[in-house]
């Protein structure tokens, strides 16, 4: 009990977290042709995408991967596989998001809301 109260502090303290616990973000990708990702994360931790068609025409295929990178060095700290659903015209879809590596360096995140960690989007398919 002690130990929680003692991290809920210090996470309030840092800015991620919130009486209700560690604050959710979401990062948003403008795509080619007005299209977007939006990455949503708890802290450190890379929660799930969704993908917003604004065309007028159905996407059949997103796949790409997400990096985690520092900001400092441009280093990659972690790598997603990013797989959407088929989207209609107009609609959204839910992205599966899989983790195949992981730096294990926790330092290199700079603390609980990983202010050191930018994500970006590499080799994105949008057809």
């Amino acid at each position: 009990m002690r130990f929680s109260f003692i991290l809920a502090l210090i996470a309030s303290l840092s800015g991620c977290a919130s009486l209700t616990g560690i604050e959710e973000t979401a990062t948003t990708f403008t795509l080619q042709g007005g299209n977007k990702v939006v990455v949503q994360r708890r802290g450190c931790a890379v929660l799930g995408a969704t993908f917003i068609n604004t065309s007028d025409k159905s996407i059949s295929l997103v796949h790409g991967n997400l990096l985690t990178v520092q900001k400092e060095t441009n280093a990659t700290l972690e790598q997603y596989q990013l797989s959407c659903s088929p989207t209609l015209a107009g609609g959204s879809s839910k992205c599966m998001v899989s983790l195949l590596i992981k730096d294990t360096d926790s330092s290199k995140y700079g603390g609980l809301s990983c202010p050191n960690m930018v994500i970006k989007i590499a080799n994105l398919m949008v057809k």
